[in-house]
């Protein structure tokens, strides 16, 4: 603990303070500074890798930070757009399409603050029981990451076909999981 309290004391220092200053002081200026971070940077997950160690470390509070993360998420839309500016059509509408996604959830996120607020209520939560118990957290991965897109894609080539209609994707649904199980 004595280790750890100087390694922070040295390395992070009075910047905790110029940090909360200068960028994560109002929520308006953290989302700024994460869209602008980013759009320069091009990655979202370099611009929020920086900041979640902070977090972690509870040199800065999530609430601060939640806005610059979302700021990055808006900022990462930049950098597809830009490239799909130089290639088809279809490029251009998808990266449009992220855009607007992106920017609607951030205008929703950033005008609610009890929406917000929500969010960060059921986060906090959810890293409790995670450290807890950590087998749920790898459980949240392969549900969100592997099993929920595989079952997606797996109903959408079937309903693809043509031979069924939306109606029949329940029975479709219990008949992949009882030939995967």
């Amino acid at each position: 603990k004595l280790l750890t309290s100087v390694i922070k004391k040295s390395i992070i220092g009075d910047s905790r303070s110029k940090l909360q200053r200068y960028i994560f002081e109002k929520p308006m200026k953290s989302f700024g500074w994460g869209v602008a971070l980013t759009s320069a940077i091009q990655s979202s997950s370099v611009t929020t890798s920086l900041v979640v160690p902070l977090v972690a470390t509870q040199n800065l509070k999530l609430r601060n930070v939640f806005p610059f993360i979302i700021g990055a998420n808006l900022g990462t839309t930049i950098t597809a757009l830009i490239a799909a500016s130089f290639s088809s059509k279809i490029a251009l509408s998808i990266a449009l399409t992220h855009l607007i996604v992106n920017l609607f959830g951030a205008v929703l996120f950033m005008s609610i603050p009890k929406l917000r607020g929500l969010l960060l209520g059921f986060t906090k939560r959810f890293s409790i029981v995670i450290t807890q118990k950590r087998i749920l957290g790898l459980a949240y991965i392969l549900l969100t990451f592997f099993l929920i897109p595989f079952l997606l894609i797996t109903i959408h080539r079937q309903v693809s076909k043509g031979e069924d209609s939306v109606a029949d994707i329940p029975s479709k649904v219990e008949l992949i999981i009882e030939e995967k199980g």
